[in-house]
């Protein structure tokens, strides 16, 4: 199963989760505007410089996301192509790497990919607010998970 775009494209994922969990390197218990330099200035009319400094961290963990599932739904299409099978999209790749034990959390992934969906295809901030917790109570853990099964599979 040692085929180079897969390696390739899982040494991709393992870039793409390291920078999805740099954008939970702060410690949370000091919220990320007292990270940063005061200014007086301003940020934007009607906007705190707090709300401002935690809509810029959501949105750069939510793309970061929506990077390393692509990352992902790829690396299983090639992992599955290496058995003879076909995962032409996202749910379909999900699915076969469910049933070839790849993934164990077949609700978790599925949460995952409607998470993807929702930020992909619309902008609410209420749902950018689900998904953003969702990212960092189970997203990075089902990332994880994977990373070390692909590469067991990989290099083991």
């Amino acid at each position: 199963m040692k085929n180079s775009d897969l390696i390739r494209r899982f040494e991709q994922f393992q870039k793409a989760i390291s920078r999805l969990k740099e954008s939970f390197l702060l410690d949370d218990d000091l919220p990320l505007w007292e990270h940063l330099p005061k200014t007086k200035k301003p940020v934007l009319s009607g906007v705190t410089t707090k709300d401002y400094w935690r809509h810029l961290l959501q949105d750069s963990a939510i793309q970061r996301f929506e990077f390393t599932f692509e990352m992902v739904w790829k690396c299983l299409r090639l992992w599955l192509k290496g058995k003879d099978i076909m995962a032409n999209n996202p749910r379909d790749a999900i699915k076969e790497a469910l049933a070839q034990g790849l993934i164990e959390d077949g609700d978790g992934w599925t949460e995952m990919q409607e998470n993807r969906n929702i930020t992909t295809h619309t902008y609410d901030e209420s749902d950018a607010g689900k998904v953003f917790s969702f990212i960092k109570e189970k997203g990075i853990i089902l990332f994880e998970a994977l990373e070390k099964t692909l590469k067991d599979s990989l290099h083991g």
